[in-house]
């Protein structure tokens, strides 16, 4: 039986050993000797041409762990799905460099297709890319699968029912991103989702044309310096329903996968918020203990899911969705620095505060 053990030397050079079991390591004087087979790997940087076809997946391979591969500007096919990345590497693309992937959008109730699938590593980063369907649409861009610290930056993703999906993948980096979806609302788009996935940040992007801009779920994220306009909901803090074939993401093996618990404990400040149907940001589904701060929302409720949508709502017990969502609680609204925001806040006897802004009056517009 063989194993795989790495070592770094002391100038940090990595070096792949396979050994048998019965391999001796002798430590001598804060050093390590290796008996056995033992070879340094080297990181390469790798460039794809532009015109490249299904040749991304041997480049990641060929660039090594940790290793570099360059998409020259021009269009990339990958449209035989998923492109899955299971190793660390960077991907990063020369202004104009542009990754057309297959998968279609899901139907209501259909499989979650996935263009790119980050799986089992770490420390996988994706530059400089413009990401766009081989068709007229997409389903999902890019799924993060037990994949912590993802970093997906300085990017573009059009025409995509969804965006980027994390799952079980802590510490993960969304930032300064275009992502742009079709105008269907009938498939209800979203931008980016964190399923499951620990300190997530969401930051510096601009997200149009979905149902929900920003989808937040778990705990100890930050969403700042986001924009989000002519979505239904720009930001919404809330919980990826579990085991429902209608409204979890039902992904190719069968498996319906939502998130484990709602959001809590994130920061979400100093987004703009302006031109959205619904709410501007949502706070509902049993969303606990969040801090929303000097945002930018107003102009939002321009044609809502149902009933009246303020600038910023918090929800009391609710079927908005469909289904039953549980109130939220002890989240913090602070609107003073916009203080023409409008906010509603339909749970106050459940630790709900709200600083500054304009109080909608729930009696007279309700709670939905």
């Amino acid at each position: 039986m063989k194993k795989v053990i790495e070592i770094y030397s002391n100038n940090h050079s990595l070096y792949n050993c396979n050994a048998m079991k019965s391999i001796n390591l002798v430590i001598l004087l804060g050093s390590v000797l290796l008996v056995g087979s033992c070879k340094k790997e080297d990181k390469k940087t790798i460039t794809l041409a532009a015109g490249s076809t299904n040749e991304l997946v041997q480049a990641i391979k060929d660039a090594g762990n940790g290793g570099t591969v360059l998409l020259t500007a021009g269009e990339h096919n990958e449209c035989v799905f998923p492109l899955v990345i299971d190793r660390k590497v960077t991907i990063i693309g020369e202004d104009g460099a542009v990754l057309k992937l297959g998968t279609n959008p899901r139907a209501t109730g259909g499989t979650v297709n996935y263009g790119i699938h980050v799986k089992n590593t770490k420390g996988v980063t994706i530059d400089n890319v413009d990401i766009q369907p081989c068709n007229a649409q997409g389903g999902l861009a890019i799924y993060v699968e037990k994949s912590s610290g993802l970093v997906m930056q300085n990017g573009t993703i059009s025409d995509f029912q969804y965006g980027i999906a994390v799952q079980e993948s802590d510490d993960v980096l969304i930032d300064r991103n275009e992502i742009v979806s079709f105008v269907d609302f009938s498939l209800f788009p979203v931008g980016v989702t964190i399923l499951n996935g620990l300190r997530a940040k969401v930051t510096n992007n601009t997200f149009t044309n979905h149902g929900f801009g920003f989808w937040a779920c778990d705990k100890d994220g930050e969403a700042y310096g986001n924009t989000c306009s002519g979505n239904a909901v720009g930001i919404i803090l809330c919980k990826v329903p579990e085991n429902d074939p209608l409204n979890s993401f039902l992904l190719p093996d069968g498996t319906l996968q939502g998130a484990e618990v709602p959001c809590t404990n994130w920061k979400v400040h100093d987004n703009v918020c302006i031109g959205n149907y619904d709410n501007g940001i949502m706070i509902i589904d049993g969303s606990t203990s969040n801090q929303v701060y000097d945002n930018n929302a107003t102009g939002n409720g321009l044609s809502p899911l149902y009933g009246v949508a303020a600038d910023i709502e918090i929800f009391n017990e609710s079927q908005l969705f469909g289904f039953v969502s549980p109130t939220v609680k002890n989240n913090t609204v602070d609107a003073t620095k916009f203080p023409a925001t409008r906010v509603k806040n339909c749970a106050p006897l459940e630790g709900n505060t709200v600083t500054g802004g304009v109080m909608v009056d729930v009696i007279m517009e309700g709670c939905r």
